[in-house]
């Protein structure tokens, strides 16, 4: 439903141009539209930091306000030259891939999220790294940790059996998937047998971690968790965790491959077990670990 609603209001004419949208509402009510449409979008989180943008602008005397928006204008076009110069190597495809799917993606509920240019994405990149300092102190200092995944992690999905007969068999559980360990190959295999040496708990979300695992916040007093999660939901997702009273961290998976979004078919992403363990703060024997864990046992 939302993607018709969007299809129909969001035709080739449909975008304003910040530089005509009218100014008699001032730089609040220019604000406030962006915030509703975050909502819209379900990033609740963004949009609640920018309500007090909103309220701060609107205590403001219009000039003044005008005045504190332009400049942040100004910096979110230093930002994108920048951002590309230092962070441009790991989305020289995020272009290409936005032509390919512009046309079709007008009737998709996702479409704001696999239409998103390479500016969005250094600035999750950035503001997953800030977060995971900012929160950093608190969640080393929580006595048990988990580690949150997207399924898309998983050799086979959750959701259907895949061509060659198989699927996930992870066991239900109040805080998402737990891995019974049925694939050599797969990588939510690995970091549960990390987990299983280091003291850390893997379980396994579907689709992206937006709103990861706030039905499951208050079974979390005590533990810090880590989000694992593309660069454009994961710190998202971190603001809403850390909102509901749980420290956490963010790591990036290397790429996005999940059906649901970004491949046809679907295929299994990557995450790196060294950054992972690192912010755990776990780091001793790490390429060694991996391979042990990855060696054929005799119960498979």
């Amino acid at each position: 439903m939302r993607g018709l609603v969007q299809g129909l209001v969001s035709g080739p004419d449909a975008a304003e141009d910040f530089e005509s949208l009218p100014v008699d509402e001032g730089a609040a009510g220019l604000v406030q539209k962006l915030v509703t449409w975050l909502r819209a979008q379900g990033l609740t989180a963004q949009a609640s930091q920018l309500d007090d943008w909103c309220s701060y602008l609107g205590n403001l005397d219009a000039q003044s306000a005008e005045a504190v928006l332009a400049r942040c204008l100004l910096l979110a076009e230093e930002f994108e030259t920048e951002s590309e110069a230092w962070l441009g190597i790991y989305t020289t495809q995020a272009d290409e891939f936005t032509t390919c799917v512009q046309k079709a993606s007008r009737w998709r509920y996702d479409s704001a999220l696999i239409t998103r240019t390479r500016v969005e994405y250094h600035l999750g990149m950035l503001g997953s790294e800030i977060l995971t300092r900012a929160y950093r102190e608190r969640f080393l200092a929580a006595p048990r940790k988990i580690v949150i995944v997207p399924d898309c992690l998983c050799a086979h999905s959750r959701r259907m059996v895949s061509d060659d007969g198989q699927f996930c068999q992870a066991q239900r559980t109040s805080l998402g998937g737990k891995c019974q360990q049925c694939s050599l190959g797969c990588k939510v295999r690995t970091l549960t047998r990390l987990g299983d040496q280091h003291g850390f708990e893997v379980y396994i979300l579907p689709d992206d971690l937006r709103g990861v695992g706030l039905g499951s916040c208050s079974q979390l007093q005590g533990v810090g968790v880590v989000g694992v999660s593309c660069a454009l939901t994961n710190w998202d997702a971190g603001w809403q965790v850390n909102a509901a009273g749980v420290p956490c961290q963010g790591v990036l998976l290397d790429y996005a491959g999940c059906k649901n979004h970004w491949h046809p078919s679907g295929i299994p992403t990557d995450v790196n077990v060294n950054k992972l363990l690192e912010t755990l703060g776990t780091t001793k024997n790490t390429k060694a670990e991996e391979e042990t864990v990855k060696m054929p046992v005799s119960v498979y």
